[in-house]
């Protein structure tokens, strides 16, 4: 009866040393494509503060958000979009316009620029995150006209992220947006805390 070994014989396919050599240039590959080549995900951290319009006209939300690349390959943003949710924790009045998805408008230079309303704010477009990068971007989204003015916070917030690399969008952030900590003229866009902790 014939007997084909494999490894570790005189007559087998592959000798200890070949099959090391290939193990090895196996390993080689998947280090350079997990440590090089790998597209990650974009991660996005929640705003202790931001700055908020809340019209009956208009409403407007500026955050300041870091994104940040979890690959060592570069990625393009493409979109961003707010989907905001009743607190059904805190079961805040009942509000027929939510949930709702509000998306990205423009990126203005800081959090808070009259300068901004002067033609120097850029509108929305694509950016790039370097592998293992993190950028700050300030976010505006618009909602116009609005189906709420956000009085009776905290709110569920989720931020969406869309890039070049993959179809459709993902979830980068969840967090609870207080717009009940708003003090002063709510259809003013103001800086305003996000912080649960704060006191005036």
């Amino acid at each position: 009866m014939l007997t084909v070994t494999f490894i570790n014989s005189s007559d087998a396919w592959v000798t200890p040393s070949v099959f090391i050599a290939i193990l090895a240039l196996l390993f080689t590959i998947s280090s350079f494509w997990w440590i090089q080549v790998r597209r990650g995900r974009i991660m996005i951290y929640p705003p202790s503060t931001y700055a908020g319009s809340f019209g009956s006209d208009k409403l407007v939300l500026i955050l300041p958000l870091v994104l940040y690349n979890t690959g060592p390959a570069p990625l393009v943003v493409l979109g961003l979009r707010m989907r905001i949710d009743r607190n059904t924790r805190d079961a805040p009045p009942a509000e027929p316009a939510l949930p709702t998805t509000i998306y990205w408008h423009a990126t203005p230079s800081r959090l808070y620029n009259p300068e901004d309303g002067k033609g120097s704010r850029p509108y929305a477009s694509p950016f790039a995150v370097e592998g293992r990068k993190a950028v700050e971007r300030f976010v505006e989204f618009q909602w116009n006209p609005p189906g709420t003015t956000l009085e009776h916070g905290p709110y569920d917030v989720i931020i969406e992220v869309r890039t070049a690399h993959r179809r459709g969008w993902r979830r980068a952030l969840a967090f609870q947006l207080h717009t009940q900590l708003s003090t002063g003229e709510r259809a003013a866009l103001l800086v305003r805390p996000n912080d649960p902790d704060w006191r005036p």
